[in-house]
């Protein structure tokens, strides 16, 4: 629910997260009872560096609980030897990295404001050639 600098006034990942929240819970109580948790633990989250570790654990152990009821993880890392679980390589036979896209990288990271990421790594394709 961080959001960087850059996305302020744009993006607000903790609204987000209630409001996705507050769509499977479909229980308006429900919702406000996950926000004082959530404060409940960021509250602890900041005490903690004082020694005094089980408020925290008693909140992140609420949320996940709450969490539990309305999100599920159907992978399961452990079950393979390397930890890749249900992960399969599909290699991209039509895409192919050529030298002139490393250059239009570095003249793309180059001509961008320092804490712009020009290729954030959530949109998965490559750069467009000039």
């Amino acid at each position: 629910m961080y959001t960087p600098e850059y996305e302020a006034g744009t993006e607000d990942h903790y609204e987000d997260f209630v409001r996705t929240v507050s769509f499977l819970q479909g229980d308006p109580r429900r919702t406000d009872c996950f926000k004082d948790l959530l404060g409940a633990y960021r509250r602890e989250a900041l005490t903690c560096a004082e020694g005094d570790l089980s408020g925290l654990r008693e909140a992140k152990t609420q949320l996940e609980t709450e969490l539990r009821r309305v999100m599920i993880r159907t992978e399961r890392l452990g079950v393979s030897e390397d930890r890749n679980g249900m992960l399969k390589e599909i290699p991209a036979a039509s895409c192919c990295l050529e030298p002139g896209d490393l250059d239009t990288y570095l003249f793309s990271s180059a001509s961008r404001a320092p804490s712009t990421n020009p290729t954030p790594s959530h949109t998965g394709s490559p750069l467009p050639t000039s």
